[in-house]
């Protein structure tokens, strides 16, 4: 993921104070919906050199990473950023084949979006949307009973929290970076697999009442994410900051006293 918030470091720095490091953290976790700080699975990279250790680790594939706009990204960089494995949600639907009125829409465009239609091998209860103009997104969620979705590479905060503020229970891989906006069985549920993502929408298809109850729960829950929450939260950041900026200086005017 991209980030403003990481800043370029000023020439014969090796590393940001702890302070700063704390104030990024916080203004990353408000912008995405997630929680650095409880996760194993998130990292913050300040560098050409720090990214390309991470892709050369193996576990790399199950971490979730911020870089800053400065940093420029090579082929296999952008090709694990924007991966998304709509496969497993396209290979699933062969279980939902007795239910007709059960169909996925595929929203967006990409580099891999006919590869996509090909694996679909022209199942009409697949529709691929394409590209959609930007004012017209809030109508597809219209479209839509259930907000599903597979991505292992990005938090799809808000994406997430758009299916919530629709009344649309969040179907989603379990990775931490979603657990900040989804409750297990409250609002939505995870799945490690396929088998528990076609129990997980069938369990929704069949229990019209549960139906109910979720979708009201995704729209109370999307509220902690309004504009004026957001807004509210990210001036506690900036007070924080300034505060703790005041104090450092108050405390170097101090030691320069003593001397």
């Amino acid at each position: 993921f991209r980030t403003d918030y990481i800043p370029r470091q000023p020439e014969g720095e090796s590393e940001l104070s702890e302070e700063l490091l704390e104030h990024i953290a916080e203004m990353v976790e408000l912008d995405f919906g997630l929680d650095i700080k409880t996760s194993s699975d998130i990292r913050l990279v300040f560098d050409e050199e720090e990214l390309d250790d991470l892709f050369t680790d193996d576990s790399m594939s199950n971490l979730t990473i911020f870089v800053p706009n400065y940093v420029l990204l090579r082929g296999e960089h952008e090709y694990y950023a924007e991966q998304k494995n709509i496969k497993i949600l396209i290979d699933s639907m062969k279980s939902f084949s007795k239910y007709k009125d059960i169909k996925m829409l595929v929203v967006g465009d990409g580099p891999d979006l006919e590869y996509f239609k090909k694996l679909s091998k022209n199942n009409k209860n697949i529709i691929f949307t394409g590209m959609v103009p930007y004012d017209k997104v809030a109508l597809y969620y219209q479209l839509g009973s259930v907000f599903i979705t597979a991505s292992k590479t990005e938090t799809q905060g808000l994406t997430v929290i758009e299916g919530l503020s629709a009344g649309l229970p969040v179907v989603c891989m379990d990775d931490d970076s979603f657990k900040i906006a989804i409750i297990d069985d409250y609002n939505g549920y995870f799945f490690k697999n396929k088998k528990e993502y076609v129990m997980n929408i069938l369990n929704l298809y069949e229990n019209k009442d549960k139906y109910k109850t979720m979708s009201k729960q995704a729209i109370n829950s999307a509220k902690q994410f309004s504009i004026e929450y957001y807004g509210k939260k990210i001036l506690e950041v900036y007070d924080r900051a300034l505060s703790n900026y005041k104090l450092s200086i108050v405390d170097k005017i101090k030691n320069k006293l003593k001397r």
